[in-house]
């Protein structure tokens, strides 16, 4: 796989089709540049995908050392660098889970160069409140060194919360695959805390989407228990004529055959 590198970073990515209109792909948590790869034998042949692993998955790299949480201004360095490499001017930006997070980036930073947005049940469109709690109070930072080592009270309170239906359904799922071992945990903590810095203001992305002419497309889960489907359907109404909501049978994980079929099929 091709990489590139700058100062303490190594970004490892691959291109998947030969198309001439690029996409940069971003996966979620816990996953890799991988699922891009389930998307060649249904992607249009105009399009390429180029998919990138985020840090603490797949082969990408950073010095912990130095680089604890990236400021905004690292962050574009880092990627005007990589888009310099890639040798574009336009293209268009997809993003999973976290990885919407780091497609909102894109957005904020690089809106004159995006043709297309394809946000998929994306982190970053509200604040989360235990992502806040953890990295902005001390409560929430010894909490969570309490639960990296002690994961079982989480266990339990998320039951509680599930019988009282003040949790979704599905969120123990969600807490299985991502809390089940301690380096789990650790990697839960190190990529907030990464991306700390990395907010925004609504207002400003609808602001570039429109001065931009932007093509959005939002897709979510109706059963998604991490992204709340009305916040996706919200954003999309305010951007207006420019987005697409799709609103389709799955939970969060939009990697699913028939999912991934509806996106590659419906959306891209």
């Amino acid at each position: 796989m091709p990489t590139f590198q700058q100062g303490h970073v190594v970004l490892n990515y691959q291109v998947f089709g030969d198309g001439k209109l690029p996409i940069i792909a971003f996966h979620g948590f816990s996953r890799t540049l991988n699922d891009y790869a389930l998307y060649e034998d249904h992607l249009d042949p105009k399009y390429q995908v180029i998919a990138v692993d985020l840090f603490y998955h797949g082969k990408s790299k950073l010095d912990r050392k130095k680089i604890r949480a990236f400021s905004k201004g690292q962050l574009r360095g880092l990627f005007e660098a990589f888009i310099d490499h890639l040798n574009l001017d336009q293209f268009a930006v997809l993003g999973y889970s976290m990885g919407g997070r780091i497609a909102l980036f894109f957005l904020e930073q690089f809106s004159n160069q995006i043709t297309n947005l394809y946000l998929l049940a994306p982190d970053g469109l509200t604040t989360n409140f235990w992502n806040w709690l953890v990295m902005n109070t001390k409560t929430g930072k010894n909490l969570y060194g309490f639960t990296i080592h002690h994961p079982k009270w989480i266990n339990t309170a998320t039951k509680a919360g599930k019988k009282l239906r003040i949790l979704p359904h599905k969120l123990d799922k969600f807490m299985e695959l991502n809390f089940a071992t301690k380096g789990m945990r650790l990697r839960v903590y190190r990529v907030w805390k990464l991306y700390k810095y990395i907010q925004f203001k609504q207002s400003e992305l609808l602001e570039n989407i429109q001065e931009n002419n932007i093509k959005v497309h939002v897709v979510v889960g109706k059963k998604d228990p991490v992204v709340a489907p009305k916040v996706c359907k919200d954003f999309c109404n305010h951007i207006g004529k420019n987005a697409r909501y799709h609103l389709i049978d799955a939970g969060h994980d939009l990697f699913k055959p028939h999912a991934l079929i509806y996106i590659a099929k419906k959306v891209l």
